[in-house]
């Protein structure tokens, strides 16, 4: 079965009939050549107009050049990759949200049938997806928020690299993962188990709070005791001195 054409699929990369602009399309216009194939001939942006340098007698522009549209929108994408641990035992899957644009429209049209989108999806499972495994798995069922901090701060600079060799500029990338039915189960166990940790300790809070107010209550009684006993106390001295 024929691999289908990410870029193409994303509308990142079209082809167009004519030579008039397209709205929030970059046109990378490209002049044929007589003895077949191609060479980039200029950039028309949106609300341009197409004009050639050199007009050639009894010959259209149409027939002389032709262009590919690029989009200027940022693209959103997920896709996902099943990663296999070092230690052998467990395999999850991992889910990347992407957005990105195209940061060199020239450079994007001339790779297009090399499908560059995919080619950058293909570079973000290797990278992220090696830099996982080698990680503990535990890291990977309990703690995946910060593991995807740290992967992301360990990579962004390589994949950002690696993009602007296709034309592309990376603007976010998000991780996520869907675990077996088994570890789901794990999951849910310490989940519940954190939960109740949590309901613990605040019930253990409001009872230390309620021992401190009893505390406070007693001593506050005590307190009084003593004033009180000390005003009789003052009154009977004053009877006497009287």
């Amino acid at each position: 079965m024929e691999k289908k054409n990410l870029t193409s699929q994303q509308n990142l990369v079209r082809d167009h009939e004519g030579l008039d602009s397209l709205p929030g399309y970059v046109l990378v216009v490209y002049e044929k050549l007589d003895g077949g194939g191609s060479i980039f001939h200029r950039l028309v942006n949106p609300g341009e107009r197409f004009q050639p340098r050199i007009k050639i007698p009894f010959l259209s522009s149409q027939q002389k050049y032709f262009a590919v549209a690029v989009n200027q929108s940022v693209v959103r994408f997920t896709f996902e990759k099943t990663i296999g641990m070092d230690d052998a035992l467990h395999k999850f899957t991992l889910i990347c949200h992407l957005s990105c644009r195209v940061s060199d429209p020239k450079k994007i049209s001339e790779l297009r049938d090399q499908d560059p989108l995919w080619q950058l999806q293909e570079e973000i499972n290797q990278v992220v997806g090696r830099g996982i495994a080698q990680r503990d798995w535990e890291m990977v069922r309990d703690r995946f928020r910060d593991l995807e901090m740290r992967i992301l701060d360990g990579t962004k600079v390589r994949l950002r690299q690696y993009a602007a060799t296709l034309g592309l500029d990376i603007l976010t990338l998000e991780l996520d993962r869907t675990l077996p039915d088994n570890e789901i189960e794990i999951e849910r166990a310490r989940i519940n188990a954190e939960k109740a940790k949590k309901k613990l300790e605040i019930e253990n809070d409001e009872s230390r709070h309620r021992e401190l107010l009893y505390r406070d209550r007693d001593k506050d009684r005590k307190i009084r005791g003593i004033d009180d006993t000390y005003t009789v106390r003052e009154k009977e001295l004053d009877k006497k001195l009287e």
